[in-house]
């Protein structure tokens, strides 16, 4: 049985916000049509829930799947009432003006088609939404290592279209809230850590961490890494072993609102490196011989743990789309992680009913293809 709607969607052909092509990149995908309704609602959607039948490909006969990941609001699945299908679809290559489809309602399909672990390739080792549960509660893990989290204190789901960029969220405390994701071991030379913030009470809290591999206290004590907001709106990433080896930003870099916030190791070029909404600070980078320290503790959102046991440094604010990997994304992948994750006019898309006529077609942007995680 074929599908019903094919949806085409091209990628910009604004080199700024593209600069340079990528291979094997998880892009963000935000698509709102009335074919993505459900057929109880008027669309063509048969699985209410999962989506089933909402597949991408790489090729306008609708044979060659691509890898995806599916975001689902937590209880309630994809919005099959408002026709808005969100998630994650690993291009092989991404490049100006690249296109690719999606496949929307066929009723042979009965099973979920995407796979989150082929999705993200093996260079991440964390990839949290904060939009779906996994076996612990929050915090699902949609990397490889399916190292789930383990949520503490009461992580609200904020709303996707008032408190984040792409979708849900977690608000944290400042006193007790964090995810523990069971990482151990990590003797990694190169690291990427990634999020979105908005924190509007950030002065509160005199350090918040954002993202951070805890401390460990034997042998002199040492931090593996650690990113974090300071209430002077300064952001940090860096390790420590009784000396700091930081990159930071000024004071005020943050001063409210959403933030897409990147820092990273390069051990090739012994380089801290600092980026704040696709761009590098004026501070970075940072030449330091001394990377990420090597120990067992966990990886945390929202506080850093010391000795796998206690807590420090908790995170006051919405934090979203929290990644590790174990390699140095360059500058360009990292603008385009911020571009593709904000812009509403990053992809096009057109909408044709079978028979598909490539003939007969127009692009739109802007209104279906939407910004959500911190902005609607």
């Amino acid at each position: 049985m074929a599908f019903s709607y094919r949806i085409t969607a091209m990628v910009t052909n604004n080199s700024v916000k593209l600069p340079s092509t990528q291979s094997n990149y998880p892009l963000w995908v935000d698509v709102t049509h009335p074919s993505l309704k459900t057929v109880a609602n008027g669309g063509a959607v048969t699985s209410s829930f999962d989506a089933f039948d909402v597949v991408p490909f790489s090729d306008s006969a609708l044979t060659s799947q691509l890898d995806f990941e599916m975001e689902r609001d937590t209880g309630i699945g994809y919005d099959g009432t408002a026709g808005r299908w969100r998630g994650w679809v690993k291009l092989p290559s991404l490049a100006l003006g690249t296109v690719f489809y999606i496949g929307v309602g066929n009723a042979s399909i009965t099973t979920v088609q995407g796979d989150p672990k082929q999705t993200w390739n093996t260079g991440f080792k964390l990839v949290s939404h904060f939009s779906d549960v996994n076996p612990n509660g929050v915090g699902k893990d949609s990397s490889q290592n399916e190292g789930h989290g383990t949520a503490t204190g009461t992580t609200d789901a904020a709303d996707g279209d008032t408190d984040s960029q792409l979708y849900e969220s977690l608000n944290f405390d400042g006193t007790v809230t964090r995810i523990d994701y069971g990482q151990g071991s990590s003797p990694w030379v190169d690291i990427t850590v990634s999020a979105w913030i908005n924190a509007p009470d950030f002065a509160s809290v005199p350090v918040g961490a954002i993202l951070s591999k805890g401390f460990f206290s034997g042998g002199g004590g040492a931090t593996a890494w650690q990113m974090s907001l300071f209430d002077d709106g300064h952001i940090e990433l860096g390790s420590y072993d009784g000396t700091p080896h930081v990159v930071a930003s000024s004071a005020g870099t943050y001063s409210g609102g959403e933030m897409f916030v990147t820092a990273l190791y390069d051990d090739a070029n012994t380089e801290w490196r600092l980026y704040v909404n696709g761009v590098q600070d004026a501070n970075s980078p940072i030449v330091d011989a001394q990377g990420p320290v090597s120990n067992d503790q966990k990886i945390t959102v929202g506080a850093t743990i010391v000795d796998n046991t206690s807590y420090v440094q908790f995170f006051k604010g919405v934090i979203d789309e929290a990644r590790v990997s174990n390699v140095v994304r360059s500058a360009d992948w990292i603008k385009i992680d911020y571009y593709s994750q904000s812009d509403p006019t990053f992809l096009q898309y057109s909408v044709q009913v079978t028979p598909f006529d490539d003939a007969v077609w127009s692009w739109h942007q802007g209104t279906s293809i939407r910004r959500s995680r911190f902005g609607g």
